[in-house]
């Protein structure tokens, strides 16, 4: 990775909706998301989480919460493609992760793995005009 990475790892209890769950350091960070896990603590059947880029309002993830007969908790998008050190997906830069409730309600534990690229943003050295010079 360029510049190294930030970890930006997220264990959120209760999330709100329409919250942000993963912020950007600065508007030159790109986070990439990893792996997101929501383990309901009731089940509400017909629950939709949606995963949002705060800048293009496009979705990176949906989450439908099913009856206890069809799916068992946790829920699980896994965006890692081999290498989990160093995989996983963009949003735009500078964007935050937002989380939105389409339907139902939210209970229970949300974590999220994600990094954020460049570590730190290299400024060029402008040397000052009276450099090599002397009277």
């Amino acid at each position: 990775m360029p510049c190294g990475r930030q970890q930006t790892n997220a264990n959120i209890n209760e999330p709100a909706p329409n919250s942000v769950v993963v912020r950007a350091r600065s508007a030159f960070q790109t986070i990439y998301l990893q792996k997101i896990t929501y383990s309901p603590l009731g089940i509400v059947a017909g629950t939709v989480l949606a995963f949002i880029d705060s800048l293009t309002g496009q979705s990176v993830g949906l989450i439908t919460v099913m009856p206890s007969s069809v799916a068992q908790p946790p829920y699980v998008i896994d965006y890692s493609l081999g290498d989990s050190a160093s995989s996983g997906t963009p949003i735009s830069q500078g964007a935050n992760l937002v989380i939105s409730v389409l339907s139902g309600g939210i209970t229970g534990r949300l974590h999220i793995k994600a990094y954020q690229i460049p570590l730190y943003v290299v400024a060029p050295y402008v040397a000052p005009m009276t450099a090599g010079f002397t009277k």
